[in-house]
């Protein structure tokens, strides 16, 4: 899985690894509850979600694989998160790369809203963007 994710922007772009993915993946966390996706018993994504952080949950990866894209999936797991936040509290965050128009589309079609820029989180010279999404 973390293979694929290193050839997949933002990622790729970000010079993430497949070993620091494969980590971040497995590595022991109570809060963070990961999920791959298959269909058909094909793995075509994967999904990351932090509970209890500023009061709801906060999506850390969101990653549908080029041959189930544009097939609904994205949307699917949206709703799906939606729901399941709401649960959990009042907020669904995220963050977005400033350069990643297609998600930021994605998000923004999804009722997300733009909080505030974060330079140099992830890399230095690049500005993620934090997204909420009030779910009350």
């Amino acid at each position: 899985m973390a293979t694929r994710l290193v050839g997949m922007a933002p990622w790729r772009d970000l010079g993430f690894t497949s070993e620091g993915l494969e980590r971040y993946l497995r590595r022991q966390d109570p809060c963070l509850r990961r999920y791959a996706l298959c269909r058909a018993d094909a793995l075509i994504g994967v999904i990351a979600v932090r509970a209890h952080w500023l009061r709801g949950s906060y999506l850390e990866l969101l990653a549908v694989f080029e041959e189930a894209q544009g097939e609904g999936v994205g949307s699917g797991i949206m709703e799906w998160l939606m729901a399941e936040g709401a649960r959990v509290g009042a907020n669904l965050w995220a963050t977005v790369s400033a350069s990643n128009q297609r998600a930021r589309r994605f998000y923004e079609r999804h009722g997300f809203v733009p909080i505030g820029e974060i330079p140099d989180l992830v890399q230095d010279g690049c500005t993620e963007i934090l997204l909420r999404r009030p779910l009350i």
